[in-house]
């Protein structure tokens, strides 16, 4: 298929709140064309099957802006403690982050921290109750405790904080800016055990006087540099993400796992539930490409599945085999498989305690677990003697006659009977005859291509709404579909038949800003007979049109719903295009139609937590608003241009409507 970059020239246009938008659908491709057909792209070019609502999308392991998201419980990366973060009294300790919360605590986004005489000492960068970034120093001797204290954090906001101690001579950076005066921090003796943590309060110390909460939102490029003061005045903070310069000894939250990129490469443990996302404070510099990109397939562990036809490609009892992919696990636990030839006894997937295995009527299982939330890379290969077994490009397992038995069988992708994986798999790759890897590697950073002995190559690209912001994969239930018959910008739009056709996708990470942000698309209905629901998010808000009013509900339980905007005088008509504009800005909620607010509402907009169990979720082109955890209110028409920002209220007065399709960076 032709390559998806969209746009692409010098000349496109740039969105500078791109960095917050949390979904972009353009609908532009083919005429009725779903996410539901997903293609091999080896020579064989096999007829794969779906099974259940598996779907495709955008959301990869490949490009280089990440972030850390953390859910303000226990979350947090735990990071060694070795001499490397003994920091003396000079160093930079720096990050973007981006507070997801109206309600303060005391929430680090970092800390070095041990129980000392009855309290703590340490240091940490962390918001205080009062809502102020505030850097503390408290030494592991009785003395007077020494605290920068910054400006009040402006929520669903991405800033640069850097504290920066030069031979005991401390300041604070907020956004490059130096903030409060000018402090002594001491320096830590190198017999005690600190116990550092990102994104939270570490393990191993106790105050009673300090709940253990989590950040509650994302932190991204997280560096600490010893023995350098990066910054001795006001500075520009990186426009891109942070490299690993002399004397770095922790560089994370920039990739598409917990790893750590300073030469020390510390060894990350999740606590909690963190999650690794794309969300950064950085603008990409392209837009999104299958071929840079790439894309991924969506289980969501109950019933989704992918088949493939049997054949010889599949026996691989004899020569040697690759076996490999790229997984994002959702919720881990039980056996989980990711490909199966069951029938031929081979199959590769994470077993109880995590652990990534291969069975062959054996089950071999490497010594290392993976933890959910992020990108791993695993591979199994066969040299003709030794099987082994990959995690991230580390030989964790070697096994000697652990070779695939034999006989016929369809493979399967994503489950087999009751071992349904949930979560995201992305560029598997099986080639027969050819042993990959034999030794440590690194893992692609780039889609991998179809090599010679290639058998099987699932890149899942083949979605044809999919998010150009590359953060979520989406489903097309029903008969949602591209048209290209009508549309307002590019080659086509979304079409709903009003009859169980919308857009679906979950997901473990809370996209919306609960305070501030925008969204919108173009609609033109067919039909407005019957109630008409436009989006609905996680059970808590849902906008729809009736034949008496344009309704904007937020709810924060099934049983209390409340009307934040219902306005019965605006007329609609069927066979044009409007556009659909809602904005909740510190708040304050206000709906426009094509550029006109039609509504406004200030109270408790914003303030509550999604309401129904499970994973967070968006629906496009109905509404989940009759039965808690049912959709309903079904649109009759068409969709383009849909588009989501976090943290950015985009129109706070009477505006033009946008006059071309929305920029993909």
């Amino acid at each position: 298929m032709l390559d998806r970059i969209l746009i692409g020239s010098s000349a496109e246009p740039t969105d500078p709140n791109f960095r917050n938008v949390t979904l972009l659908l353009h609908g532009d491709g083919s005429n009725g064309a779903q996410n539901n057909t997903f293609l091999d792209s080896s020579t064989n070019n096999f007829t794969i099957t779906r099974n259940g609502n598996t779907t495709q999308g955008s959301f990869t392991p490949y490009g280089s802006n990440w972030s850390n998201y953390f859910n303000g419980g226990t979350d947090r990366l735990q990071v060694p403690v070795t001499s490397n973060m003994y920091l003396g009294t000079t160093y930079t300790i720096e990050a973007w982050a981006y507070y997801a919360s109206s309600s303060y605590g005391a929430r680090p986004i970092f800390s070095q921290m041990e129980a000392f005489q009855g309290g703590f000492a340490g240091l940490t960068l962390t918001l205080n109750t009062s809502g102020n970034l505030v850097a503390e120093y408290r030494p592991v001797t009785s003395g007077t405790v020494t605290t920068i204290t910054g400006p009040t954090v402006v929520p669903n906001t991405w800033f640069h904080i850097a504290l920066v101690s030069n031979s005991s001579s401390a300041r604070l950076y907020i956004n490059g800016t130096q903030v409060g005066s000018t402090a002594t921090f001491g320096d830590f003796p190198s017999a005690k055990t600190n116990t550092v943590a990102v994104g939270s309060w570490g393990s191993g110390w106790n105050d009673t006087g300090i709940p253990a909460a989590a950040w509650i939102g994302y932190i991204s490029n997280m560096r600490v540099v010893k023995g350098v003061a990066v910054y001795t005045s006001n500075f520009t903070p990186s426009t891109t993400p942070l490299t690993a310069i002399s004397g770095t000894v922790l560089l994370t939250c920039q990739s598409n796992r917990f790893i750590d990129n300073s030469s020390v490469n510390n060894t990350l443990t999740p606590n909690g539930s963190p999650r690794v996302t794309n969300f950064a404070p950085f603008a990409p510099t392209s837009a999104y490409s299958t071929s840079a990109n790439g894309g991924s397939a969506y289980f969501d562990g109950s019933g989704d599945y992918l088949t493939i036809p049997d054949g010889t490609w599949s026996e691989l009892s004899t020569g040697s085999f690759t076996i490999e992919m790229w997984a994002y696990p959702n919720a881990l636990g039980g056996y989980q498989t990711l490909i199966s030839k069951r029938g031929a006894i081979w199959e590769v997937g994470f077993d109880p305690s995590n652990k990534l295995y291969w069975y062959n009527g054996t089950v071999y299982a490497t010594t290392a677990a993976v933890t959910n939330g992020q990108w791993v890379h695993v591979a199994a290969t066969w040299d003709g003697t030794n099987l082994r077994l990959f995690i991230n490009g580390v030989l964790d397992t070697t096994v000697s006659g652990a070779n695939a038995g034999t006989s016929s069988g369809i493979t399967y992708i994503g489950a087999f009977s009751n071992q349904q994986f949930n979560g995201y798999i992305s560029n598997l790759r099986v080639i027969k005859g050819t042993a990959v890897y034999t030794a440590n590697f690194t893992p692609p950073s780039s889609p991998v291509t179809a090599i010679t002995n290639t058998q099987l190559l699932t890149n899942a690209t083949n979605g044809a709404i999919f998010d150009n912001s590359m953060k979520n994969d989406l489903e097309t239930v029903g008969n949602a579909q591209i048209s290209t018959s009508v549309k307002k910008f590019g080659t086509g739009s979304m079409a709903f038949d009003g009859s169980g056709d919308y857009l679906h996708f979950e997901y473990p990470v809370a996209y919306f800003a609960p305070t501030s942000w925008t969204m919108e698309t173009f609609v033109y209905f067919n039909n407005l007979s019957s109630d008409t629901g436009l989006f609905g998010y996680s059970d808590m808000f849902f906008i729809r049109i009736t034949s008496s009013a344009i309704r904007i509900e937020y709810r924060h339980t099934p049983s209390s719903p409340a009307w934040a905007v219902n306005n019965t005088s605006y007329t609609l008509s069927t066979g044009t295009w409007y556009h659909f504009a809602i904005v909740v800005n510190n708040g304050s909620m206000r709906v426009y139609i094509d550029g006109t607010a039609i509504g406004t509402a200030t109270t408790g907009i914003g303030s509550g937590a999604k309401g129904g169990a499970g994973p967070n979720k968006l629906i496009v082109g109905a509404t989940d608003q009759y039965t808690f955890d049912s959709v309903d209110s079904f649109l009759n028409g068409y969709m383009d241009e849909v588009r989501i920002t976090s943290g950015v209220a985009r129109y706070t007065s009477n505006f033009t409507p946008p006059t071309a399709a929305f920029p993909n960076k």
